[in-house]
């Protein structure tokens, strides 16, 4: 069985047994599956998860694209590669934020009174564009690791694959180091 199947039968079997506990009556405030089954032994086991993969994220994300760069090899080829991976992001994007407001549009009002949506949501202010920029590049890479800054880690791995790129021959061994631990990584998110 594939990891892929894995994860969609452990799916399926989470809702089968979440709807036979909560429908069945089972869940009841106090009660021994409450309190040291869904309380207890699910709540730990989820947490553990949860926490497990949140863990794999930023040194996943740095090795990948570091190997990415190197796997591409050229600097020519990789501004072209970044342009077409920019333009698809995207399109993806938008494609995403049209999907979810179109389903929210639907499904809000069939579960709530429109004024009630409304008054319940309050939009941040969106950051000027500069502002932006100016924070995709990390003032401190150890503070941007330690706190997740996803698109400040995606720039700063980016930029290291270009510089090994550009010292040339002498990094085929952080080349063959870095595919390494990608590897390594994706074991643990097959181990997790």
């Amino acid at each position: 069985m594939r990891l892929t199947q894995k994860i969609l039968w452990a799916m399926g079997l989470g809702i089968i047994t979440g709807l036979f506990i909560n429908l069945g009556g089972f869940n009841v405030e106090g009660s021994f599956i409450n309190e040291y089954i869904t309380g207890g032994i699910f709540y730990v086991i989820g947490k553990m998860f949860i926490t497990a993969l949140k863990m794999l994220v930023v040194p996943l994300v740095f090795f990948s694209l570091i190997s990415g760069v190197f796997g591409i090899g050229d600097i020519k080829k990789l501004g072209q590669v970044g342009i077409k991976s920019f333009v698809l992001y995207m399109l993806t994007t938008a494609i995403a934020i049209a999907v979810a407001i179109g389903i929210a549009s639907v499904v809000i009002p069939m579960f709530s009174s429109p004024s009630s949506a409304a008054a319940a949501f309050i939009a941040k202010e969106a950051p000027p564009l500069g502002e932006v920029l100016i924070n995709i590049i990390p003032g401190n890479i150890i503070e941007a690791f330690a706190t997740g800054n996803m698109l400040q880690i995606i720039f700063f791995s980016i930029l290291l694959g270009i510089s090994f790129l550009m010292v040339g021959k002498k990094t085929e061994s952080i080349a063959e180091g870095v595919e390494v631990l990608n590897e390594a990584m994706m074991k643990m998110v097959t181990i997790i």
